[in-house]
């Protein structure tokens, strides 16, 4: 299969002997079939992804994304630093607050806030301007949201947010998504909902 940056397909796997090949949306009858060769869930810019290319594959990616004029090329980029920016700070702040579950709740309630409500502007980006570009980190999205409300409700933090979803329902929003993904997604959802229960019981 050849490469795309904005593939109509990927390969997933949950194990490392076997992988099936997912339709990320409906293809039509003699349009090809595209593969990324890199993660999409890596949000890489261009030259990021030109470099990459260019040194494990020896071509020159000419594909809808690539070919964007400058002024839109610069916004994609943009928009997907901001997107893997937010999943990776909310991924160090759920990092620090399980190694120091001593940590006062008046340090950790308004993180809990300002993240979730970087959440919801990566989750608008990632359904709009970014749609069909990163399906994973809509997955990856939906999971940090649903840990972020589990925080929020918590009898330690407890915080509120303008969040009109539970726990439960942005888990069932990310297990709708990751059902059409594969078996890879599906296994990420397991783990994020072991990680709830376990919330639960360190911090009520």
């Amino acid at each position: 299969m050849n490469h795309s940056c904005k593939p109509n397909v990927m390969l997933s796997s949950d194990d490392t002997v076997h992988a099936e090949v997912v339709a990320l949306r409906n293809i039509l009858p003699g349009e090809e079939i595209l593969v990324s060769y890199l993660r999409t869930s890596a949000l890489e810019t261009k030259n990021e992804r030109s470099e990459k290319i260019k040194t494990n594959w020896k071509f020159e990616c000419n594909c809808e994304l690539c070919g964007l004029q400058v002024e839109e090329q610069n916004k994609n980029d943009q928009q997907r630093i901001e997107v893997r920016n937010t999943l990776i700070n909310i991924d160090k702040f759920f990092d620090e607050v399980w190694r120091t579950p001593s940590v006062l709740p008046e340090v950790v309630r308004p993180l809990i806030k300002s993240f979730f409500v970087l959440a919801e502007v990566t989750l608008q980006i990632l359904c709009s301007e970014l749609a069909g570009q990163s399906d994973a980190a809509l997955v990856s999205t939906y999971l940090k949201m649903a840990e972020l409300v589990a925080f929020a409700e918590s009898e330690k933090f407890r915080t509120a947010l303008t969040s009109k979803y539970t726990p439960v329902e942005l888990m069932s929003l990310a297990k709708g998504q990751a059902t059409l993904m594969g078996k890879m997604f599906i296994s990420n959802c397991k783990t994020t909902e072991r990680e709830l229960r376990e919330l639960h019981e360190e911090f009520g």
